[in-house]
């Protein structure tokens, strides 16, 4: 994913207002496609797939994860969906169910928008594990509501 390559510090080589020296700068790619993708759609949900956290030396971090959330809530988002950085979907060294779930709770501590966790859930008790934790939040939690019309 493009997003991912200008988010972590490993990938982004831009020298510009894209490069890696904040987090506004590597988030503002993805900034602006949530710009564009909520003029074109209006006020349908917007969930947005981010890979918070490289688990690499150099790489993004959990502590970046939650920052950026911050700036990518703030854009009317509906929904994020964590993943690992640079677009991977496990973590080295890491089977357990929820693998993510440092991530999610530090991006659920930082913004109001509903996060959703993946990484090794694959039973419903372990998801249920989860949401009473208040590590994620329920899926169908996230659909907007239809306003009235007049």
């Amino acid at each position: 994913m493009l997003s991912c390559k200008f988010y972590s510090p490993l990938t982004n080589f831009h020298s510009d207002e894209y490069g890696p020296h904040s987090i506004a700068n590597r988030t503002r790619f993805l900034v602006r496609v949530i710009r564009a993708v909520r003029k074109a759609v209006g006020d349908f949900p917007i969930s947005v797939r981010f890979g918070g956290a490289d688990y690499m030396p150099g790489g993004s971090t959990v502590e970046d994860a939650a920052e950026a959330a911050r700036i990518l809530a703030r854009e009317d988002i509906d929904l994020l969906s964590l993943s690992g950085g640079l677009c991977i979907f496990q973590r080295r060294g890491h089977s357990e169910p929820g693998f993510f779930a440092d991530m999610a709770e530090a991006v659920k501590g930082a913004v109001d928008t509903p996060v959703l966790l993946t990484g090794g859930i694959r039973r419903p008790g372990e998801a249920e594990h989860f949401l009473a934790a208040g590590t994620a939040d329920p899926a169908t939690r996230w659909t907007r509501q239809a306003s009235p019309t007049a």
